[in-house]
């Protein structure tokens, strides 16, 4: 992983871009229709909480504003997922409306 610049240590350049994957990916994901936004939201989901948990896993603990970064990641897992299953409930009707 490279620096975002050198006051940076590795885990908190990952948890910057991480956060930033996030955002992107989410917002990528509110633009697809049907199933593949809920795949693509349920990407993002597992892509902040697959790194929140690395980053506690290695045992890093980040200070200031990246703890609150963090906590960030930790919110957007909550976020998408309910968004992924919201969506997914609509598209299940609509898949159920077409079936009929």
């Amino acid at each position: 992983m490279y620096l975002l610049h050198s006051g940076h240590q590795f885990y908190e350049s990952v948890l910057i871009l991480t956060f930033a994957v996030v955002v992107l990916a989410s917002a990528f994901a509110l633009t697809r229709d049907g199933w593949s936004r809920v795949g693509a939201l349920l990407g993002a989901a597992m892509i902040a909480g697959g790194t929140r948990v690395g980053v506690e896993a290695l045992g890093t603990h980040a200070h200031g504003l990246f703890h609150l970064l963090g906590h960030g990641l930790e919110l957007s897992l909550i976020v998408t997922s309910v968004l992924a299953v919201y969506y997914a409930l609509d598209a299940r009707s609509a898949t159920d409306l077409v079936s009929e």
